[in-house]
């Protein structure tokens, strides 16, 4: 059996053959968990208490092991489901609760799933695809196309004016909340030139002196975040309305009240420049 380090999850489209299994339940693009979820560092319910929905199941497909024991996640059909103990949570509202350890598992069985459901025909010659029996990958016997599940490529950057940040909303936001810039990469760029790029597009400054920070899944549905601080040439916005709403410069010690947790790439990065701008001004 595979040995893992004790609090990791190992992302793995095969079994190891565990005696017992870790179950990530799937209902309509929402996740089915105990009450008290939240609470707990592993989210995923053992597979004694899973097999109440077992007459609901669609599909199920391994997403890894936890502690060396088997993880899958079952898809439900669209049937009314009578939860008792257990409640229905928004993928996003799952994110922003869970810790480190469950993030990860949350979001591979989210894009997994996604991805399963919504490639079964070849995207080539509309053929019905088959999966392989030893990874994530659809096979079209035809004319040969393999299909993966789909990883895209995101920045998102905090870009620092001296004792400030810079943050944006969306219009669809709460009201109050701001967050770090993002957008995709776009082919044959560089995560570096997709900062610049996406800086001048959304606000109209430069930026220089670009620092990657770390890394995390998204999954809606399937974003890389890649995270980066920035420093800006100029503290003069331009903003483009229909990119963003608002943007605005706020000083590390003055933040608006709605932004994002710590769970999430960009709560992590807003807390890192506070972090080191409130550094260079007690020094």
């Amino acid at each position: 059996m595979l040995t893992l380090l004790p609090d990791e999850f190992h992302s793995n489209p095969s079994y190891v053959g565990s005696k017992k299994k870790w179950i990530f339940l799937v209902c309509q693009d929402k996740f089915i968990l105990n009450r008290d979820y939240y609470l707990h560092d592993w989210v995923a319910l053992d597979d004694k208490t899973a097999q109440s929905f077992k007459a609901f199941r669609d599909f199920k497909l391994c997403i890894g092991q936890y502690k060396g024991i088997d993880c899958e996640v079952w898809n439900l059909k669209n049937v009314e489901i009578q939860l008792d103990n257990f409640m229905l949570v928004d993928l996003r509202e799952v994110l922003i609760s869970c810790n480190a350890l469950s993030f990860s598992a949350v979001c591979r069985s989210s894009q997994i799933v996604s991805w399963y459901k919504t490639n079964k025909f070849c995207g080539c010659c509309g053929k019905k695809n088959t999966i392989s029996s030893t990874e994530h990958c659809f096979l079209c016997s035809h004319c040969n196309l393999t299909n993966y599940p789909k990883i895209s490529p995101c920045i998102i950057v905090v870009v620092i004016n001296e004792d400030k940040c810079l943050l944006a909303r969306q219009p669809s936001w709460p009201k109050g909340m701001y967050s770090a810039l993002a957008g995709f990469i776009e082919a044959g760029e560089s995560a570096e030139e997709a900062i610049r790029r996406e800086i001048i597009e959304e606000v109209g400054i430069s930026v220089s002196d670009m620092h990657y920070f770390g890394s995390q899944s998204w999954p809606f549905p399937g974003q890389l975040m890649l995270g980066y601080i920035a420093y800006a040439k100029s503290n003069k916005l331009t903003i483009n309305n229909q990119e963003i709403s608002d943007a605005n410069w706020f000083k590390y010690d003055q933040l608006p009240a709605g932004i994002p947790p710590s769970t999430i790439m960009s709560g992590k990065l807003i807390r890192y420049a506070v972090s080191k701008m409130a550094g260079k001004n007690e020094s």
